[in-house]
């Protein structure tokens, strides 16, 4: 996925006056509701961009907001470490498309030069998650990516 996808992301979402959607999960996530918003955040506090793209429809999507992002021990990494976006991708079909996403939940990591470093697809366990996230952060790039 390139650079210039999510720079198109960025751009519909600004012309369109269009947010990502932030009506589930674990409120106690800071999740942002603007790709823009969080883009800058990212790039002035230093940390990562991960974008979970879901649908509110999907089982996997609702058991990876409420088993995963609401763990505290993933809940505390994302607050402290990344800059987290919640996209809802049937109020966002073509930025979800922009983005390269096939399948749902998808959950992307961009460094804030706004390269990707890492996605998975599917439903993964907090431990899986962490371990994931914790080698991005020291390494740049997972181990594995499925």
């Amino acid at each position: 996925m390139s650079s210039l996808r999510i720079a198109a992301a960025v751009v519909a979402l600004m012309a369109f006056g269009i947010a990502p959607s932030m009506t589930r999960g674990d409120e106690r996530l800071p999740w942002q509701s603007d790709l823009a918003t969080a883009q800058d955040l990212s790039l002035k506090q230093g940390r990562p961009l991960l974008i979970f793209v879901m649908t509110k429809n999907c089982g996997f999507c609702t058991k990876m907001e409420q088993k995963t992002w609401s763990d505290d021990a993933v809940n505390q990494r994302l607050q402290t470490a990344f800059v987290p976006v919640r996209l809802d991708a049937e109020k966002h079909p073509e930025l979800a498309a922009q983005l390269g996403v096939e399948g749902f939940p998808t959950t992307l990591i961009y460094g804030t030069n706004r390269k990707l470093l890492g996605h998975f697809v599917g439903y993964a366990p907090p431990d899986r998650v962490l371990q994931t996230l914790d080698q991005m952060l020291t390494s740049g790039r997972p181990d594995q990516q499925r």
